[in-house]
């Protein structure tokens, strides 16, 4: 399996970190692959909610390895309810905002997000995008945004619709404009920002 960090399905840019040098990531492929085998016969033949239950028990890297044994397991792998974990390159958002601003208020699921961006990349992440988090994030425990450029008050969207955000980090940000108001998060226990610059606007 590589090491570098790969998406989940080509098409969708809403991709998936996966350092899967881990040793279970194949040993769970593995083990998909030869039940899917079986001695020459097919896996019984279960409804896709069944298979999703099943799904749901194992780690996001694990739910990556089995999206490689065959197309069937990659379209339930691509199923938004199984991701807890995205990661999101803020130039591809950028490039496709719209189908980002929609694709996001399918993770119903999602519990941590990390958008990271470039050095030198000059536009905001769009306040829309925060604004549908909030309305179907519901379950958000901890945003990480990297090198991205980010209007502090867009942050402030998800003290409502996400109640269990526990976790912020600011890592290299352009932060722009004022009003991050950390007090209207209830549930804030950790809040980390490194080497960010401010600019008023």
């Amino acid at each position: 399996m590589s090491d570098r960090t790969s998406p989940i399905h080509q098409i969708d840019p809403i991709d998936y970190d996966m350092n899967s040098g881990n040793s279970s990531n194949s040993d769970l492929n593995e083990n998909i692959r030869s039940l899917e085998i079986c001695g020459g016969e097919k896996l019984p033949s279960l409804p896709c909610e069944i298979w999703l239950r099943i799904l749901r028990q194992i780690s996001s890297k694990d739910i990556a390895a089995v999206a490689r044994v065959s197309k069937f397991f990659a379209d339930l792998a691509n199923d938004p309810r199984l991701w807890k974990e995205l990661k999101i390159q803020v130039p591809n958002l950028l490039h496709n905002e719209k189908y980002f601003n929609e694709k996001i208020c399918e993770y119903k699921w999602l519990e941590i997000l990390e958008l990271t961006g470039t050095s030198g990349t000059e536009a905001s992440v769009p306040e829309q995008f925060f604004i549908n988090l909030s309305l179907c994030a519901s379950r958000l425990k901890k945003l990480k945004v990297q090198e991205c450029v980010i209007d502090q008050s867009y942050i402030n969207h998800l003290a409502t619709g996400c109640p269990d955000l526990a976790t912020l980090e600011l890592m290299w940000c352009d932060l722009v404009g004022i009003g991050l108001k950390l007090f209207v998060f209830k549930n804030l226990k950790v809040f980390n920002m490194v080497d960010c610059s401010f600019t008023r606007q």
